[in-house]
């Protein structure tokens, strides 16, 4: 899985130049001969099982990466100490103070020296700078900008390990100038001239004066990123960039600390940096807390955040004895880079001591910023879902890949329109009833509109190729058991991709896959992924989504399922569609499926020339504002094939008025003729042509369903007032659960 390589992670030891004790008994009485453990032993004897463990299994190291804090309140030794105790425990291990990085803590500046002097470092550099280890970049020290003396770097360029340093401000005083002029005196002028109090009052007066700053100053940075540039990258690979720092960027734990300055100063600054720098984890330490956690940076755009992996050390004390340094495997270089870290705890002498190897924490993700990528949007609330929708698919989404998973608490609110779907209807049942309709429709197996509308889903779900039923055999696949094999497909070469079918509609539902989920007990369900090469996300989404839900139900009932989770892959999300009609059959040609004694109804009051009944004046309105839907849709060019129209609902009603006698038989024969007309026009291959053919043929259409329209309404107030307005409705006459119309693209 890629190179790999293998670096100790050490940090807050805390060492004196001798005798430091370590607090992990409990000596409530001093017993000759019984003495506590020291933090100088504990390491050294920690160190030496992390060295037999790894030179038992063949592995060495690559680094150490010391996190700061080897003194103890800026009293000297530590240092020495554990740069020492690292070279005796680990040198066979490959370790050489060249592949040492160490960084200052807090503890390990004088306090009180001032920021930037040569002082408040000395005793850091004299042994881990002039001993040949990696350390930061000093303020107030450093001048130059050469990477070699700080950054550790792997030799074929996959890795480099950065030091940073945030204490140069420290324990640094910080006394207004008006202040500092008195302070001095102010011990001895209180005391009356007990020295024992004097002493007192002045440490407590230098603790107040004093502030324990974190902070990276932008003079460090600016030099980071000069080097960061010149630093040699792997030719045509990706480079792992981590930091080594003593101060936390991100609280490693809930334990609150009261104090000013908690955190880092520029916080902020510092994070932008990692971000724009591209470091891919942080190695800390400060806290004394053993934590591993992501943080993420935004950029100052719509780019995704950059995932920062945060590993806070624990150190040699008690209640954190189980975490006291890590071994760190840097893996799966270049491409899938991964840290996997294996923590040892404090060694007692005769016990063994086991590591604990905590869980492998990836460097990448799955979604990695590149340019155009897919867009996803995932929810347990359709209404939550279809709002977001809606509005990436003008913005990030439009024109691009969109995928969108359901995983809902209930998939029943599916059978209804989302809240904010544009249908105009009113009322929650005749939204649902509307969406009913159209779904049973786009599922009948077969259609009088076969013929022009040859794609429609149930079709070619149930008799594809004329005789395939692909839904029966699949219930039955998964009805023997899960498998990833029960897939539909609704493109049929055979039909589709002729050369004389160029100019035709063209499926845009393109196959779907079902797949069964067994959870406890005997609960089933069965959940679909469906792909689609084009799709109009506003208005057509939801109805595709209820279909899946319709199919869902119609397979689990072959095993006792329930519906599960809904995905659907768009390759080409849209959001153009104006009019109902877009997304549905016009009205008019679905009755012929669905309700064909509607057309009967509608040509007798035609014929008779008046509206007698409820129904005849429902079907009416109904009629009537299909028309003005159709004359919307007329003006929609961007759907596959050209605009949606109606052809064989217009000439069948024709037909019926042809054939009818009544008062009003003279103006219907005419009305016959017009609607031949508007039928041959939806027929009209300058629908989808060039942009001026396409015009010209609008206003034609337009033109056709205004006169069509006002016929209809003459003859019908040549012996009755005209229809009157259904209450279910927003626009003139559109019953609510029979309003439909349909989208070309599908």
């Amino acid at each position: 899985m890629g190179a790999t390589a293998r670096f100790l992670h050490i940090t807050d030891t805390h060492l004196k130049t001798a005798g430091t004790e370590l607090k992990v008994d409990d000596f409530k009485v001093r017993v000759p001969g019984i003495d506590p453990a020291t933090r100088e032993s504990a390491i050294a004897e920690t160190l030496k099982r992390v060295a037999t463990a790894l030179h038992d299994s063949n592995q060495t190291l690559d680094g150490v990466i010391f996190c700061g804090d080897a003194q103890v309140g800026g009293q000297a030794g530590g240092h020495q100490l554990l740069f020492e105790l690292l070279m005796e425990h680990l040198e066979k291990l490959g370790i050489a103070a060249n592949k040492i990085i160490a960084v200052p803590g807090n503890h390990d500046v004088p306090r009180g020296s001032p920021p930037g002097s040569v002082g408040r470092y000395q005793a850091f550099t004299d042994v881990w700078r002039k001993g040949g280890c990696i350390t930061p970049w000093l303020d107030g020290v450093d001048t130059a900008h050469d990477w070699r003396k700080h950054v550790l770097l792997s030799s074929d360029f996959q890795w480099a390990i950065v030091a940073f340093n945030s204490c140069n401000w420290s324990h640094v005083d910080a006394l207004p100038s008006e202040l500092r002029k008195i302070w001095d005196a102010i011990p001895g002028k209180f005391a009356g001239g007990d020295d024992g109090l004097e002493k007192k009052l002045r440490e407590g007066l230098d603790h107040l004066s004093r502030y324990d700053m974190a902070r990276v100053s932008p003079q460090q940075l600016g030099a980071l990123k000069a080097m960061l540039r010149d630093l040699p990258r792997p030719n045509g690979l990706p480079q792992v960039r981590i930091a080594a720092l003593h101060h936390h960027l991100r609280a490693p734990s809930h334990r609150e600390e009261v104090k000013p300055f908690a955190d880092v100063t520029n916080l902020e600054q510092v994070r932008t940096f990692l971000q724009e720098q591209d470091f891919s984890a942080l190695l800390h330490g400060h806290k004394h807390e053993s934590k591993v956690q992501y943080d993420h940076v935004h950029a100052g755009d719509d780019k995704s955040p950059h995932r920062i992996l945060m590993v806070a050390g624990a150190t040699f004390e008690a209640g954190r004895a189980n975490d006291a340094v890590r071994v760190v495997d840097l893996d799966g270089l270049p491409w899938i880079p991964s840290l996997r870290l294996t923590a040892f705890p404090v060694a007692r002498q005769g016990l063994d001591a086991h590591s604990q190897t905590t869980k492998k924490y990836r460097l990448w993700t799955p979604l990695e910023p590149v340019d155009a990528p897919p867009v996803v949007i995932q929810g347990s609330d359709i209404d939550e879902v279809y709002a977001r929708l809606r509005l990436l698919a003008e913005e990030e989404a439009k024109n691009k890949t969109l995928i969108v998973h359901l995983d809902l608490r209930d998939t029943s609110t599916i059978k209804r329109l989302p809240k904010d779907y544009p249908a105009l209807l009113d009322g929650e049942k005749a939204r649902a009833d509307w969406l009913d309709d159209l779904v049973k429709w786009w599922q009948l197996p077969s259609s009088q509109l076969d013929q022009r509308i040859h794609y429609i889903h149930g079709n070619r779900l149930r008799r594809y190729g004329s005789d395939v039923d692909q839904i029966t055999r699949i219930g039955d696949l998964l009805r023997q058991g899960a498998t990833t094999r029960a897939i539909a497909v609704l493109i049929d070469p055979s039909r589709d991709f002729r050369e004389d079918t160029r100019r035709r509609d063209f499926a845009s539902f393109c196959l779907v896959q079902f797949i069964r989920r067994d959870g406890p007990g005997h609960i089933r369900h069965v959940d679909c992924v469906a792909f689609y090469r084009a799709q109009e996300m506003v208005r057509w989404w939801p109805i595709n989504v209820a279909e899946l839900l319709h199919l869902q139900h119609e397979i689990g009932s072959y095993f006792n399922a329930t519906p599960g989770r809904i995905t659907t892959i768009t390759a080409d999300a849209r959001s153009t569609a104006r009019s109902p009609t877009r997304v549905a059959m016009p009205v008019i040609d679905r009755w012929l499926d669905q309700a064909p004694e509607k057309l009967h109804v509608l040509a007798l009051s035609l014929v008779r020339g008046a509206l007698e009944s409820d129904l005849e004046r429902s079907i009416a309105n109904e009629w009537l504002a299909a028309l003005k839907d159709l004359q919307l849709a007329a003006h929609d060019h961007e759907a596959d094939g050209g605009p949606v129209v109606a052809i064989e609902g217009l000439r069948v009603l024709a037909q019926y008025l042809e054939a009818s006698h009544g008062p009003g038989t003279q103006a219907c024969t005419s009305l016959a003729t017009n609607l031949r007309e508007l039928a041959n026009l939806g027929g009209d291959e300058r629908r989808a042509g060039a942009p001026k053919e396409r015009q010209d043929w609008s206003k034609r259409v337009v033109d056709s369903l205004q006169g069509v329209a006002a016929e209809c309404e003459r003859i019908w107030s040549s012996k009755a007032t005209v229809t009157k307005r259904s209450p279910t409705t927003k626009t003139a006459g559109l019953p609510a659960s029979k309003r439909s119309s349909r989208g070309s693209s599908v």
